[in-house]
């Protein structure tokens, strides 16, 4: 997938590629989320660490490195979970950018698997 220009652009997100995001969204994510969002820069990056809960993606307002450090989870970001397809990507992500402070934790429709209750 061609990365769009970080520019000007309102927010900015990332989607996991990890291999167990990847086997979650047999590959759909980020799809055509790029022309529905936009004012965001779509990217696709290795693991955040959220395995469990996939697929994963984080919504930054500010742009995002393409560099280890800058693919990191910072405390201002926004951390999509459960994402189900790129519609449920684009709801969540325009939510985060839509709040002033931006929400720390916004959940998808995809159940954990593999989490005990």
């Amino acid at each position: 997938m061609q990365q769009q220009s970080q520019g000007d652009k309102r927010g900015h997100v990332l989607v996991c590629h990890g291999p167990s995001c990847s086997l979650g969204h047999g590959g759909i994510l980020p799809g055509n989320a790029e022309q529905k969002l936009v004012d965001c820069s779509v990217q696709t990056g290795g693991c955040l660490g959220m395995c469990p809960v996939g697929p994963n993606a984080i919504v930054r307002r500010t742009a995002i490195e393409d560099n280890l450090e800058g693919r990191r989870i910072n405390k201002d970001d926004s951390i999509l979970c459960g994402i189900a397809d790129v519609d449920e990507l684009v709801v969540l992500a325009q939510k985060s950018l839509a709040s002033e402070v931006a929400p720390r934790l916004l959940k998808g429709s995809v159940a954990p698997k593999n989490l005990r209750r």
